[in-house]
C-alpha cells in the first residue's frame, strides 16, 4: 500500500524530537496534531476487508494534510 505518511506520536518520534519541537511542527499541520498509529491500523484493516475489494493503485496521504501546505 503506497502511502504518504506523516508525523505520528509513537515511541521513535519521541525519541528523535523533544515535545516542544513536535508541538511546534505539528501546529502547522492543517490538522493541528501527530497522527495516531490506530489511525494507519484502521485504513490497513480497511483495505484488506472486502468493502476495498475494488480499490487498486491507490496512495493514501496520512498526514495531517502536511502535504496540503
Amino acid at each position: 500500500m503506497p502511502s504518504a505518511l506523516g508525523l505520528f506520536d509513537t515511541e521513535l518520534t519521541h525519541a528523535n524530537a523533544t515535545q516542544e519541537r513536535l508541538d511546534a511542527v505539528s501546529q502547522n499541520f492543517p490538522i493541528a496534531r501527530l497522527g495516531k498509529p490506530e489511525e494507519v491500523a484502521e485504513l490497513i484493516c480497511f483495505l484488506a476487508s472486502e468493502s476495498a475489494g475494488y480499490i487498486t493503485g491507490a496512495s493514501f496521504d496520512i498526514n495531517g494534510g502536511s502535504l496540503m501546505i
